[in-house]
């Protein structure tokens, strides 16, 4: 490592922060919930192929879900808003036939 700084005097030095791989995790570990990431990493470690093949799948499922919740979720913000642009085309229509 010393010869490689000699080499090259302007390159900064990388530092490499510990991390726990957990599928799906490409974030550094932070240190919070040590207990939880650790038991998370351990379970993975000891499973199967064919059971991290199915954690796998279920976590697709999962996020597939989630993804479906939040689509779900933007379709009913936009009905409601038509609803309420139709309502307020009705009203102002309903107040121009109030004045003739």
């Amino acid at each position: 490592r010393l010869e490689q700084q000699e080499q090259h005097p302007n390159r900064q030095q990388t530092n490499y922060h510990p991390r726990i791989v957990i599928p799906g995790d490409y974030d550094y570990y932070s240190g919070e919930d040590d207990q939880e990431n650790l038991l998370e990493a351990y379970e993975w470690e000891i499973m199967t192929t064919q059971q991290r093949r199915d954690q796998i799948q279920i976590m697709e499922l999962e996020g597939f879900a989630a993804l479906e919740q939040l689509l779900l979720i933007q379709d009913e913000r936009e009905q409601s808003q038509q609803t309420r642009d139709i309502q307020a085309i009705d009203e102002e229509t309903q107040q121009e036939f109030n004045r003739f």
